[in-house]
Order: structure tokens, then sequence, then C-alpha cells
């Protein structure tokens, strides 16, 4: 048996709790409670349900804590009505209860032969609810549909046991990317198809030391290659253009020293795509001016206050009050989703020659889920993930850390706690993940049921500000006075951004790399210092 109390969700700040009563040896308990927002209690399984009620200060408890779309869908629809006049009633019923079982047992234990129980508390329970209901039904003006459809209700909470999609907003997002964008704006300075053309963007094109920064879709596909990895890694050398057998015999070396040599074919195939590779500096002006031409191109298609620029490559887009606007003869609003999408990706390939991935939501999220793990795979570069799909699109996702958020070290926490993919964590208990990995678990929780909550409109403003300045030194640097110099030039940079930010610095960390043929670790280390913003202070704290 559910029961909801609160007020009407537009009377503003209510109480409610959620739970079920079971028959479990003749004691009435607590089976499943969430409160996900705020939970003020905490109810476990086994917990006596009259102890939680017979509580003086369970009101005071509950109150002020604002309904949330959570385990809310299946008696919104009368209990909303009846909260206000029921919960008096069902604890007088309860009471009553209590005394009756009471003298019953009493009874039970003198005359066992001559007493016979034949109303067991789970019959009991359900008896009591019919009577409330019925009891306010026509105060409330309730219909037997109402009540006797709790069957379908019932079997769509199933499907998901802590939400109700339609409470949630369902808005029209939009969140694009442009693909491979540093190296794609190179392509397209010099003229080539950023699709077919093998380009890296690395820090230093001329030397082997390099970093590279991105690479277009082509080199990724050929070389195997990740946007940010250094040029040692590569598999071909830099300056000769020719096989890296020292990268090849790293990867390719057992434990004991057996070498696996690489086939004439592939060395080959290698060299051939290095010769017709090019490897450029980044040009960040040249970026930051086309990532304002794609905004321009975006205000085409909604407001400017409906955009958020996530980086310099991506944005989120909320075109709702766009859909109609530009399409008014449709009436599926996905459909007019994917034609505005549509629209956009012709539009920036046009102007700037740059293609972009798009994905599709209903909030911020799912856009962002879609364009990650589908949009990036098909062969027109649009995807759309709605709430319907979050079974079938999210809980499917076969790498964890494909998922927003979670990288490898939350999912080895995860892992800890038994849960393995994104449908055991949409279907874990909200309670364990808050009490194991704090606010970010319930959030984590939230996400893998697809919901989000955040709105386009509204700005982030970050609580704390950090600066960070780092190097890829060009040779490995053995001397301390050498080492003190890069580290020097660092702090001053840093000083001067704090000046021209008006702002303190009160932490100062330090991250030292070392070589990749080093023996030594590499070393970081963190303090706590005087808010200052002065050259010299931050130098002589940072050696």
């Amino acid at each position: 048996m559910f029961l909801y109390f609160g007020k009407k969700r537009d009377e503003g700040q209510s109480a409610y709790l959620f739970f079920s009563i079971e028959s479990r040896s003749n004691i009435p308990t607590v089976r499943k409670s969430t409160d996900n927002i705020n939970p003020r209690i905490k109810l476990k399984k086994g917990t006596p349900i009259f102890s939680i009620f017979l509580k003086p200060n369970l009101i005071t408890l509950l109150k002020g804590t604002k309904p949330t779309p959570v385990l809310q869908k299946t008696f919104d629809s009368f209990f909303d009505r009846l909260a206000l006049s029921i919960y008096p009633l069902f604890l007088l019923v309860l009471f009553q209860m209590i005394i009756c079982l009471t003298l019953l047992n009493q009874k039970h234990r003198k005359d066992v032969e001559g007493l016979r129980i034949s109303l067991k508390y789970s019959k009991l329970s359900v008896l009591v609810f019919i009577s409330i209901v019925f009891h306010s039904k026509k105060r409330y003006n309730i219909s037997k549909t109402d009540i006797f459809d709790l069957g379908g209700t019932m079997e769509q909470l199933k499907l998901n046991q802590y939400f109700d999609y339609s409470l949630e907003p369902r808005r029209a997002i939009l969140f694009q990317d442009v693909k491979s964008n540093y190296a794609s704006i190179e392509c397209v300075q010099r003229n080539l198809n950023p699709l077919t053309t093998s380009l890296c963007v690395m820090s230093r094109a001329d030397h082997s030391k390099g970093l590279t920064l991105a690479s277009s879709p082509t080199f990724k596909k050929v070389f195997g290659m990740k946007n940010v990895s250094r040029a040692s890694d590569l598999p071909f050398l830099i300056e000769t253009r020719k096989f890296n057998y020292p990268q090849w015999y790293r990867t390719h070396t057992d434990i004991h020293g057996q070498r696996t040599e690489p086939t004439l074919q592939y060395v080959a195939f290698i060299e051939s795509w290095a010769k017709r590779t090019w490897i450029v500096p980044p040009q960040m002006q040249l970026y930051v001016d086309y990532k304002i031409e794609v905004t321009d191109i975006l205000t085409n298609y909604t407001s400017i206050d409906e955009i958020h620029s996530y980086s310099i490559d991506e944005s989120f887009l909320d075109i709702t009050e766009s859909l109609n606007f530009f399409y008014p003869e449709i009436k599926n609003r996905y459909e007019q989703m994917n034609r505005i999408a549509l629209d956009l990706q012709r539009e920036i390939r046009d102007k700037l020659g740059l293609y972009v991935t798009v994905g599709m939501g209903d909030n911020p999220l799912l856009a962002k889920l879609a364009m990650d793990n589908y949009a990036k795979h098909n062969d027109n570069m649009r995807a759309l993930i709605r709430y319907e799909d979050v079974p079938n699109k999210l809980w499917t996702i076969p790498k964890m850390t494909d998922f927003w958020g979670i990288g490898k070290r939350t999912e080895k926490r995860l892992n800890k706690l038994g849960i393995t993919s994104i449908k055991e964590l949409a279907n874990a208990d909200p309670l364990l993940l808050k009490q194991k990995l704090g606010t970010i678990g319930l959030q984590h929780f939230f996400h893998a049921n697809g919901i989000d909550e955040s709105n386009v409109r509204e700005k982030y403003v970050p609580k704390s500000t950090s600066f960070s300045n780092s190097q890829i030194l060009p040779r490995d640097y053995h001397k301390q006075r050498e080492i003190e110099l890069v580290i020097k030039e660092m702090a001053e940079n840093l000083a001067i951004r704090l000046r021209k930010g008006g702002k303190l610095a009160s932490n100062l960390s330090l991250y030292a790399g070392a070589a990749s043929t080093s023996e030594y670790s590499s070393v970081k280390v963190s303090r706590n210092i005087e808010a200052t913003q002065n050259t010299k202070e931050l130098q002589d704290l940072a050696i």
C-alpha cells in the first residue's frame, strides 16, 4: 500500500512522505523510502512503521521540503485532493488498529483455541486504505476511474520506479559540437576537406617534443590517436616521417623481453600516411574568431539568452520557442527539432566550411548524451534522446565512463557498491548513493534516469576561480637552476593574470611531470598561502 501526504504542489511549501507497508511477521515495516533532494528522514528496511507515525515532530521534520517528481506519479491524480483530510483520519484508524490488535494478542495468549484472528495485517491495511478513499470520494469528487486506474499506473511504475517524466520540463534542446574544431579550422584555412585530410595541430610543430592539441577524423582513424597526446607517442617520427620503432617496441614487448615485430605492410601504411599528414602549430586567436562566427549563426535560430557556450567548440541551444516559428506546418516537435538541426548544420558548413554534430533532447543532459554517444557515429551527425528513450538509449551505454560526469575514479567507487552499468545506477537506492558518494551520488542517480532540470537561460557563475599555467618543455631539464627559472616564469605569468583580474591567490599548487625516460615519479604539492598577487612572493613560495 502506497501513501502520499502533502499539500497541492501549487500551494507552495509542503510536507511529504512516500512509503509502503507490508506484512512481515505481523509487524508492518517500511520497505522503501525516498526523499531525493533533501532527505530529512531516513527510513531503513525493517523500521517499524508505528515508531515513525507516533513521533510528534514528524511534520516538523518533513515540512519545508519541496515536492519533487520522485514517486509522485502513481497517486498524484487523486491524492493531492485527499492529502489535507485523510492524514488525521489515517492516524486515528492506525491508532485504533494498534489498540485492537494489542487486545486481540493478549486474548490470544489466554485462550488460543477459542479465538481465531481471521484478519491479517495486509488485508486490514487494504480495507483501511479503501475506506479512506471512499470516505473522501464525495467531498473531493473522485471517480471510480481515479481509484481503480491504479493497475495501469502500477505497470508504468514498474518501468521506472522513481520518476514521472510528465512532471519534468520537456524543452527542445540542441547541443552542437564542431567536429575536430581546431583541426577543421586549419583545414579550411588551407582549402582542405576537414573530413578526409590527415592533419594534426601540435604545440611545437617543428619539434618532436610537442603536444597534440587536436587532430582531424582521418588522422585519428589512421594513426589511432586521441586529441591530447605527445608527439613521441605517434607511430611515426616527426622529423623524418619514418616508422617510430622505439614507440612500437614500448607497447609490443612482453615481460620476458620478447618483441613483436610490425609487419612490412603496416610500416608501409604508416609511412605513406605520415608523408601526407599536415602538422601545424595552433592559432588560438583564429579559433576564437571562428567561435564568434559560429555563435552569430546560432542566433539565427534562437535568442542569445537561450544559447550557452559550453566550450570553444560546443554550445547548448534552447529552441523551444522557435519550433513553430520555423516549421509551423509540422505538428511533431521532434521532427521540427530535426529540421532546425539540419538547417543549422548546412548553414555552418556553407558559410564557414565546418561540419557540426548535433545532439537533440528534452533537456540539456539528454542532448549532450545524444551527441556524445550517438550523433558522432551517425552518418547524418544528428541524434535524439527523449524521456521515453531512457531505457533503450541511456541504460544501454556500454561503458560507464562514456556517460557524462562519470570518470574512472567514480566508476571504481560505483563498482565497489555493486553498480557496473548505467541501468544498475538508475535503479540503485538513492539513499545509499548519497550516503556513500554524497550529493554527487544523487546527481549521478538522477542523470542515469535522464533527469536534468537545469535551464539554459540560467548562466552558471562559479563560486571560486582558479588560474593555472602549464608548459611542455622542449627537452629534459636536469639542472636545478633551469627548473627554477621555468617555475619563476610561470609564477610571474600567474601573478600578472591575478592583478589583471583583481584577484588574490590563497592556495598554490605545483605539479612537475617526470620525463618518460626518468626513473623518478611525478611530483605534486599544494599549500594554503597568505592571500597575495605579488610576483616575488609567488615565485618564492613556488620554489
